[in-house]
């Protein structure tokens, strides 16, 4: 399902917040050294009150009877102490075979085993095995986002890099879906997601600037498509991210982004996500 995600970065922080931090590190340095010498006053008068209160015998036991004490307390304790010794634990079985229950189904097994060998046939959207260090070991490589698009039943490698697309716009390469992202930041659908032929999501940014973008591996920056703001977009694997980036404390705090849809309807759940659904009422994406 592909994802939107957007973000709001401050390039620089405003110069009109540093006397902010001085004044506090001059109040802590302050209260420090207001209490620092309090405190071996305040320590001596608790122990004179605690002297006051309550009365303390000063006659000190005789050593010779404290050792005696001692010596026949730990001989008392030796005595009653019994020494248990658990049995030797029983050796673990090994199976005839390690390998048996993590062997894959011979038809799944490529010919003439190497290690480091995909096995294809066993891709999920998330997932890549391989073959391990001995016949019959493999390895599951688990991801975090998807690495693989079905398409006519076979698990594809996703490849989210840009290419040159009708005009001067960029798309990804493969994926489940098609993102196209404009060549200039004031086209009404400056990012545009293709599910199928029958349901996409598009939007642009209002009161945008006329600035082409300029693309470098997976992304595309626009530059000061709005006072000190910058805009990156950026192909991911689950969709695309777009990036605000605020250069100085001129830049306006509102950002309106019009939607051009097909098929879909938007609302926003209870985290604050815009969730986009079929007439199904089917989660198409986010």
């Amino acid at each position: 399902m592909p994802r939107i995600d957007r973000r709001v970065f401050i390039a620089r922080m405003p110069s009109r917040l540093a006397p902010r931090k001085l004044v506090l590190l001059a109040l802590s340095l302050s209260l420090l050294v207001t209490l620092a010498p309090s405190l071996p006053a305040a320590a001596t008068e608790s122990s004179s009150t605690k002297s006051s209160d309550a009365e303390v015998s000063t006659e000190a036991p005789d050593p010779q009877e404290v050792l005696d004490k001692v010596d026949t307390a730990a001989l008392r304790a030796a005595d009653a102490k019994e020494t248990i010794t658990p049995p030797p634990a029983p050796p673990a079985e090994t199976p005839s075979n390690p390998l048996e229950a993590i062997s894959p189904p011979p038809d799944t097994l490529p010919d003439g085993w190497e290690a480091g060998t995909e096995i294809v046939q066993r891709r999920t959207a998330t997932t890549k095995v391989f073959t391990g260090r001995v016949p019959g070991e493999i390895e599951t490589r688990t991801y975090p986002e998807p690495v693989h698009f079905k398409q006519d039943k076979a698990w594809l490698p996703i490849d989210s890099s840009l290419k040159a697309s009708d005009g001067d716009s960029r798309s990804a390469k493969a994926n489940d879906f098609d993102l196209e992202l404009a060549d200039t930041a004031d086209s009404s659908k400056l990012v545009k997601l293709t599910l199928d032929s029958e349901h996409s999501v598009a939007f642009g940014m209002d009161k945008a600037a006329k600035v082409k973008g300029k693309g470098a591996n997976n992304s595309v920056t626009y530059t000061k498509v709005q006072k000190s703001t910058d805009v990156r977009l950026t192909s991911t694997n689950a969709g695309v991210k777009e990036e605000i980036i605020l250069t100085s404390a001129d830049a306006p705090t509102r950002f309106v982004f019009p939607l051009t849809l097909k098929g879909l309807t938007a609302s926003i759940d209870e985290f604050g996500d815009v969730v986009y659904r079929d007439s199904a009422g089917l989660e198409r994406a986010r």
